[in-house]
């Protein structure tokens, strides 16, 4: 009991697999077959490798902030941001949006008088006579 307490079980370093293993040992008759714990045995390294990215990445953010502090990177992007934001004239941005919309309508105006012939041909009403000429023609 005082080898195997409830709270210091593990999903995957300190499971039953260990305990039977554990237990076996003791009882003298060796250790479980190697597959019982491989498993869990692989778990394990995926959540080593896992925390180990965690640290690295935390200790990558800890320098690229120290870089941005000692440099004074990102006051200088959001000046050079704020700065580039106020210099925009939104009064011609929104003459020159004006004029390319005014254009692209003026532009595709013959496609629609082009789609409203083609509906009214196509609202007419066939005639026998109409189809008869067509095969005599």
């Amino acid at each position: 009991k005082a080898e195997w307490p409830g709270c210091s079980y593990d999903l995957l370093i300190r499971n039953c697999c260990h305990f039977s293993d554990s237990f076996c040992r003791a009882l003298g008759v060796g250790p479980t077959p190697e597959w019982v714990t491989n498993l869990a045995g692989a778990g394990a390294r995926i959540v080593g490798g896992v925390d180990q990215a965690v640290a690295s990445a935390h200790a990558a953010r800890g320098l690229v902030m120290a870089i941005d502090e000692h440099y004074q990177i990102s006051p200088a992007v959001e000046a050079l941001l704020t700065r580039e934001f106020e210099m925009v004239d939104e009064d011609y941005v929104r003459q020159k949006a004006q004029d390319l919309w005014s254009s692209a309508v003026e532009a595709l105006a013959p496609v629609g008088d082009l789609a409203g012939t083609a509906m009214a041909s196509a609202a007419k009403a066939i005639t026998l006579e109409g189809i008869s000429e067509g095969f005599r023609g």
